[in-house]
């Protein structure tokens, strides 16, 4: 009954891996994505281990057996399964992302030039006004002529 249920514990290792394995080919190589990749990871490889456990197992308990068995099993597909995603991925980088790069070059990037010069002309013109409305303050102004009348007494 152990072995039975160690070589079940095995299979959950395997269905956890291509799990991972999928999951990390579609969030990518980054930290963030490696970080919810393994807290997904752990959390479905105890939820999944603790069910099999209460409804397969003859203990009703996860031993250590199946755990090692789940833990190993995930570790050797996924030495298996690694090159063969890493592969596909850049695969598909190459198909979809390369030509949208480029695309995005010969479109966007004169376009991004253009709106880059038309920016600088507006900031000159703001420039010279911002100039003349200083020169403009800096003038003297001439003291008034007219009369000031006092009250005398």
């Amino acid at each position: 009954m152990a072995l039975q249920d160690a070589f079940f514990a095995a299979g959950l290792g395997f269905v956890l891996c291509l799990f991972y394995s999928v999951l990390r080919f579609v969030l990518g190589r980054s930290v963030p994505a490696l970080i919810v990749c393994d807290v997904l990871l752990l959390t479905l490889g105890a939820l999944l281990i603790r069910s099999a456990a209460v409804s397969r197992f003859y203990s009703g308990l996860p031993r250590w057996y199946d755990v090692l068995a789940c833990v190993g099993s995930f570790f050797i597909c996924r030495s298996a399964l690694f090159p063969m995603f890493e592969k596909i991925r850049k695969i598909c980088l190459g198909i979809f992302v390369l030509p949208g790069r480029l695309l995005a070059k010969k479109l966007l990037l004169p376009l991004g030039s253009f709106f880059h010069t038309q920016w600088k002309e507006y900031r000159e013109k703001k420039r010279l006004e911002e100039l003349e409305k200083k020169a403009r303050k800096r003038k003297k102004r001439l003291q008034n002529t007219g009369r000031v009348l006092y009250n005398s007494k």
